[in-house]
């Protein structure tokens, strides 16, 4: 069976329509529900989509801001908490100092972006939901951010979501 050109190039293009949308996005996972991923590709998605929505697309996940987002996150799943600090809690700059995050910098900066919406919600729809708001969409696309780190929790049938960024 002989294929033509023009018919060919109408496959691929179907197959670009139909293909899952985290495979259009480039972000493997990101069009998931985060309760159905690992917090791990969860956690990859959603700084995939961080770059994407940053001009410079520089910002590289640091382990030490991943364990201060994901301790957060935790917490506030814990506590039933929408805040940048719960009650007990240390705040952003002493939870990164607890990482390591800081170790030896004279200066720093640091940032943080939270969330609590339906655990059916997936990376994209999280990024998204921080983008619709300008205070979140600002700190997300400071180009002066070198690091991030995520962390995603989920209870009560709630995903909670930290996006902490950082420079040094």
């Amino acid at each position: 069976m002989k294929y033509s050109f023009t018919s060919i190039l109408v496959l691929l293009l179907a197959l670009a329509v139909w293909a899952p949308a985290s495979a259009q996005a480039g972000c493997k996972h990101s069009g998931e529900s985060v309760k159905s991923v690992s917090k791990k590709n969860a956690r990859a998605a959603i700084g995939c989509l961080f770059n994407q929505k940053r001009s410079a697309r520089n910002v590289k996940r640091d382990g030490d801001l991943e364990r201060a987002a994901q301790n957060h996150a935790s917490v506030m799943a814990a506590q039933n908490c929408y805040s940048h600090q719960c009650s007990g809690e240390p705040d952003l700059r002493q939870r990164a100092a607890r990482t390591g995050y800081m170790r030896g910098s004279t200066s720093y900066g640091l940032g943080e972006v939270i969330l609590v919406m339906s655990a059916k919600a997936s990376s994209r729809q999280i990024v998204s939901a921080w983008m619709g708001s300008s205070a979140h969409r600002s700190n997300i696309q400071n180009s002066s951010w070198e690091h991030t780190g995520v962390g995603v929790a989920i209870r009560r049938g709630g995903v909670y979501a930290t996006g902490d960024f950082g420079r040094r």
